[in-house]
């Protein structure tokens, strides 16, 4: 038996391996091409106490609520 814990799964996702892993079924290059460009690294900013934090990069993972992002992680599972 397995146990997955999918909050910690979707946001291990490596971004660059999951964009290389949809040139394989032979999807088109404009839509790995907007693929790509929804999982470009991307700075975020944390509320806590009420104060934002610094910026930092956010490099692995899926974005949360995004279409896209049930698929990358099922194709990264695969």
């Amino acid at each position: 038996m397995y146990f997955v814990d999918f909050v910690n799964a979707f946001d291990s996702v490596d971004r660059e391996n999951s964009s290389k892993l949809l040139q394989h079924p032979g999807i088109p290059k404009k839509i790995l091409k907007l693929v790509r460009s929804a999982c470009e690294p991307s700075t975020r900013q944390v509320i806590h106490d009420n104060k934002l934090t610094e910026l930092f990069n956010v490099l692995t993972g899926v974005k949360e609520g995004c279409p896209l992002s049930p698929v990358l992680f099922l194709l990264t599972v695969d």
